[in-house]
């Protein structure tokens, strides 16, 4: 019964759309019949389509009502011959239905094409045009007698992958494709449940201080740690689940297409995204902890982050997220080499991917310590502290380079933060939250070192780039 719910859903528009051509018809006819009669009598290309199943090219006769030409005393139609081809099955098998052949065929024409329309519609895009336009209700089917609104908890791209790829596994591993079927049945049911929470900004939590960036900015705060769990909007909460649930489905799906590039390859990049998505939320965060922000900066982080808690899949309408996730898939594909501990090697591979704005952000905090000492950190995957170790035995002991082996003997010990060089998504998001907390540990013992992330240096720059 469920999956005869789902096929059926599946079509429904498709029936809407056929419905609402065939009550314009009616209304057409009722209003201007002489225009759309079903009693047609013209039949033109009726005429046509019969004299060539009886292999004529004329007509039989001279019909005084039709603009006919002559030729050598036989008649033919004068139009161009396409609608006697389209008509040409229908007249061999059901013939002239009493006059309504013609009508019949155009409204089915008609509806086709608006079927068509609607097809090209969600291509570009990529959403579920009428549903979403209308806010259409449906039944959920495993839940068949709770209505719930209709909202797209996976891009058109990612449902299309997940088809071939439960396709591939039912020839291939029929246990493995119960597994994900079942999963992301789930999946689909969590984000149903969690998008379908109003925004926050419509809700009581944060409808009094909209308008009161600095309130605002407090109030966000007031769940920006784990400790303040209570105080998190289930919005909030919700799309967290939701992200790392998505995390964990892909993540799975990464496993079983290993060795087929079809789809591993499009698979891993979602697991990427979804943790940036996880990323980013705490680079906001830390942005709105700091004092060094104005008021009007902090207003624009609060709504790139609450568009973040909305959208939930949609990276491009978190204005800086695309950048941020630029600079860690950059990183992702750059290990360190070390040698010189100079970084221009690494800064250099770095640096072909990313956004036009990179440059001068390098150039115009060429001067700032902090933000050269996160980027060496960000470089070298090496804390300050141990950056700086490094480089006094180097000079201590007259060495030119050092290799990736080596590093380890100079710390006498296994780096602080995680190695990121085998394109492992937990890796990078780890090596994130790690620079963070040392970050902070610095700014309480008042120890020197960057204060902040590299990431968060050049958010700052993109926004305070943005409102100059």
């Amino acid at each position: 019964m469920k999956e005869l719910n789902k096929k059926l859903l599946k079509y429904l528009p498709y029936a809407i759309i056929i419905l609402g051509v065939y009550l314009a018809d009616l209304l057409v006819w009722k209003f201007a019949p002489g225009s759309w009669s079903f009693g047609e009598t013209y039949k033109s290309y009726y005429f046509q389509a019969k004299a060539w199943l009886s292999g004529h090219l004329n007509i039989p006769e001279n019909y005084g009502w039709l603009e006919v030409a002559t030729y050598k005393d036989k008649y033919y139609i004068s139009f161009p011959p396409i609608p006697s081809l389209v008509l040409l099955p229908f007249v061999a098998i059901v013939g002239d239905m009493s006059g309504k052949l013609g009508n019949y065929v155009t409204f089915i024409m008609v509806a086709l094409s608006a079927i068509y329309s609607y097809k090209i519609g969600e291509k570009i895009s990529g959403s579920k045009i009428l549903f979403e336009n209308l806010n259409f209700m449906r039944y959920n089917i495993n839940m068949e007698s709770t209505p719930t609104y209709v909202v797209r908890v996976l891009s058109e791209k990612e449902e299309l992958l997940i088809g071939r790829i439960e396709d591939w596994l039912k020839e291939t591993s029929p246990q493995d494709y119960e597994l994900v079927r079942e999963k992301f049945r789930l999946l689909q049911n969590l984000g149903i449940a969690v998008f379908n929470y109003p925004s926050i900004k419509n809700t009581g939590f944060l409808q009094d201080f909209i308008n009161d960036t600095s309130k605002l900015t407090e109030s966000l705060l007031a769940f920006s740690t784990a400790s303040h769990v209570l105080r998190t909007p289930a919005k909030v909460a919700g799309i967290r689940s939701f992200l790392i649930a998505k995390f964990q489905a892909f993540s799975m799906l990464s496993q079983l297409t290993n060795g087929n590039d079809n789809f591993h390859i499009h698979v891993k990049e979602i697991v990427f995204s979804v943790v940036y998505t996880l990323m980013a939320e705490d680079v906001y965060f830390s942005c709105l902890e700091d004092p060094g922000f104005s008021s009007n900066t902090k207003a624009r982080l609060a709504d790139d982050l609450i568009a973040l808690w909305d959208s939930g899949t949609d990276q491009r309408s978190v204005h800086h997220l695309m950048a941020l996730s630029s600079l860690w898939t950059a990183r992702d594909s750059s290990p360190p080499s070390f040698g010189t501990m100079d970084g221009n090697t690494e800064l250099l591979r770095l640096s072909i991917d990313m956004e036009n704005d990179w440059e001068d952000f390098l150039k115009d905090e060429s001067t700032n310590d902090e933000a050269r000492w996160a980027l060496e950190e960000f470089l070298f995957g090496l804390s300050y502290e141990e950056i700086i170790q490094v480089r006094r035995r180097l000079n201590r002991y007259g060495v030119s380079s050092v290799s990736h082996e080596e590093v380890r003997s100079f710390l006498d010990s296994k780096p602080v933060y995680s190695t990121i060089n085998d394109h492992a998504p937990q890796a990078i998001y780890d090596f994130f939250i790690e620079r963070r907390d040392a970050c902070t540990l610095r700014k309480k013992v008042s120890a020197p070192g960057p204060l902040h992330t590299l990431e968060e240096i050049y958010l700052k720059y993109r926004i305070i780039l943005e409102s100059n």
